[in-house]
């Protein structure tokens, strides 16, 4: 694989992140925590206050999950980069089920208004003696409805 074919690849990565954010936002009527320490408290409000059950799911000791959430100055340690994605991923799956499912039929019933902003780079090359600059438009807005077809298969990896 060549640099150009892996640029297109980490752009096409990073345009499902997108797609996949915005679906996020569609579904959800409160942001899903964005902090491993707001992520712990609702693992534990969850899980009514059980470090033991918590970490069960994780797969790590009570003992850790309890160094994870104290609040003490030298005892407060910080999960790994893979505990960490464990963590957001079990929250992201469990966060209001219920507001997620009936928005997701409502749009798949009715469909939604997609609105992309995208911003379009300046071409500059050179010619014999001077640069040109291929102006474009510098960013577009554009507004498309999703009828509720589009929207099963776009929901589909996210069910």
């Amino acid at each position: 694989m060549n640099h150009q074919e892996f640029r297109v690849r980490r752009r096409k990565a990073w345009v499902m992140e997108e797609i996949g954010a915005g679906l996020e936002r569609l579904l959800y009527t409160q942001p899903v925590p964005s902090t491993t320490a707001s992520r712990l408290r609702v693992l534990l409000r969850w899980a009514r206050g059980s470090t033991r059950q918590v970490a069960a799911v994780l797969g790590v000791s009570q003992r850790t999950v309890q160094r994870w959430v104290t609040r003490k100055a030298g005892g407060s340690r910080r999960p790994s980069a893979r505990h960490e994605e464990a963590i957001a991923d079990l929250v992201r799956a469990r966060w209001q089920p219920r507001v997620r499912a009936r928005r997701r039929a409502e749009a798949e019933e009715h469909g939604v208004v997609v609105h992309a902003r995208c911003e379009v780079a300046y071409d500059c090359h050179w010619t014999a003696s001077s640069p040109v600059i291929d102006r474009a438009a510098p960013d577009c807005h554009l507004q498309q409805a999703a009828v509720p077809r589009e929207l099963q298969l776009l929901f589909r990896p996210w069910r």
